[in-house]
């Protein structure tokens, strides 16, 4: 599940520009990182976005529309 989070990561990375794109070896084994670090970071928040929801939900703040919101964006 990382590496494809880290796969789709990585471009969006070059979509947006702040990635580029070189036939270097080298550099795809660093954007490789790069993207899997960034999937990391976004599974992160999402854990933490994914939590609050839960506790919302238990005390009755929330849905449990925003709870498998937020369930969804890690699977």
């Amino acid at each position: 599940m990382l590496v494809q989070k880290a796969s789709a990561a990585q471009k969006e990375l070059v979509l947006e520009g702040r990635l580029q794109v070189t036939g270097v070896s080298k550099d795809k084994t660093g954007q490789f990182s790069q993207g899997l670090v960034s999937a990391a970071q976004m599974v992160a928040r999402e854990t933490g976005s994914m939590c609050e929801a839960a506790n919302d939900l238990v005390k009755g703040e929330a849905s449990e529309e925003k709870y498998y919101f937020h369930k969804k964006n890690i699977n």
